[in-house]
């Protein structure tokens, strides 16, 4: 039976977005579900329990990471995130829209039902994460490091990707048919099970270093 190459979507937060604030400073403890702050800053310190239900938009951070911190139904919309950690940091139904992620730490992370758009993602690392349902579209992620990562359903976009790491990562069932492989590098003996687009074979021939003859 033949596969169904149809892209599966990934569930959106599901926000009620009842609580609009725009502009002030918000500490940790007045994060509510149903909050969308707006062009604010935003105290993470002492930050402790899991954030449902919220949405950032044009907000800055005083603390540089949500370091094992759950995140359920959440948004971030161009915020500036450079740096950030989110070392096993728990994602569940969470968008990031053209915010700036250079840099940031997603080791051993859980992303479920994820998706970045417009983002800039360069030299972002997530290794050792468990990726579930993520969806990569637009923007950039040079340099990027995604080794040993556990996935299913992965898909990257239009995404410029030159010199990301996805090497040591088993690549079984991820669906890359919109991805430039001559600039990645990738572990020839884990490839097995990866879905490409048949005009895609030479610059994954390429990437593993083999050279075609008559």
């Amino acid at each position: 039976m033949a596969k169904d190459n149809k892209e599966r979507a990934i569930m959106a937060p599901r926000g009620n977005w009842q609580d609009w604030r725009d502009g002030g400073d918000w500490r940790c403890e007045d994060l509510e579900p149903g909050m969308r702050l707006r062009n604010g800053q935003v105290e993470l310190e002492g930050l402790e329990e899991p954030l449902d239900e919220i949405c950032f938009e044009n907000c800055r951070f005083t603390e540089e990471g949500f370091s094992r911190t759950t995140l359920r139904d959440a948004q971030f919309i161009r915020c500036e995130l450079p740096l950030f950690d989110f070392t096993e940091a728990n994602f569940y139904r969470v968008s990031f829209t053209g915010c700036r992620l250079a840099g940031a730490n997603f080791t051993r992370g859980i992303l479920r039902e994820v998706n970045f758009e417009d983002c800039l993602l360069d030299y972002s690392a997530f290794g050792s994460a468990k990726m579930g349902h993520v969806r990569f579209a637009g923007g950039r992620m040079r340099e990027a490091s995604l080794q040993d990562v556990k996935w299913e359903d992965i898909r990257w976009k239009n995404l410029a990707n030159d010199g990301t790491d996805i090497s040591d990562t088993l690549l079984r069932g991820m669906y890359l048919s919109r991805c430039d492989f001559s600039h990645l590098r990738i572990s020839a003996h884990l490839a097995g099970g990866l879905r490409i687009r048949s005009d895609q074979a030479p610059a994954l021939i390429s990437a593993f270093e083999v050279e075609l003859v008559d």
